[in-house]
């Protein structure tokens, strides 16, 4: 049954329904008493069901973003930029346009060019870097190679090393302004 329902009622439930109110709250606002039990009830009337249907049937085609919307607001944008002179907008614009449409993709490689071509699996990628040497510099010293249990903790728990994992010397060195030095 396309269109509005012919109770105004049951219609103004399914607009209060659209707008992600409550079945309860959608009731109330309809004209009804409130009822939870009533509200329930309408909310699994198939009329209702149908209508509601149709109504986000309606909403999710003009809302539907695509490929195109995006660089026609991308274009409208960068025209606007334009006519203000603000370059750097109108080539964020342009290269955003790019991207989306997918003429721009960015890349990044880890490693040297055939490092990780025999590792099939992301562990085979894990025990490859744990089988090179390791050190990382916060300013003050070099810190030491992590063992391999503590990276391997760290793979586990998201890139995160368990402190009971990592030495003293692992721990970064913070010293406060006017804080005396340790020796």
């Amino acid at each position: 049954m396309p269109g509005p329902l012919r109770n105004t009622r049951h219609e103004a439930f399914c607009q209060a329904l659209l707008e992600g109110k409550s079945a309860t709250t959608a009731y109330e606002e309809a004209g009804y008493a409130k009822d939870d039990g009533n509200a329930t009830r309408l909310a699994k009337n198939p009329a209702v069901i149908e209508r509601l249907t149709e109504l986000q049937n309606a909403v999710a085609e003009k809302t539907q973003v695509t490929v195109e919307s995006l660089v026609n607001e991308l274009e409208e944008a960068r025209k606007r930029a334009d006519s203000l002179d603000q370059l750097s907008a109108v080539v964020k614009a342009i290269s955003e346009k790019a991207r989306i449409s997918g003429l721009m993709v960015q890349k990044v490689e880890v490693g040297g060019p055939g490092d990780f071509s025999k590792c099939d699996t992301v562990e085979a990628v894990v025990d490859e870097l744990l089988r090179r040497p390791q050190s990382v510099s916060l300013g003050y010293r070099r810190r030491p190679q992590r063992s391999n249990r503590a990276l391997r903790t760290a793979y586990a728990r998201g890139g995160r090393v368990c402190r009971r994992h990592q030495s003293q010397a692992d721990q970064p060195r913070i010293r406060l302004q006017g804080a005396p030095r340790r020796t």
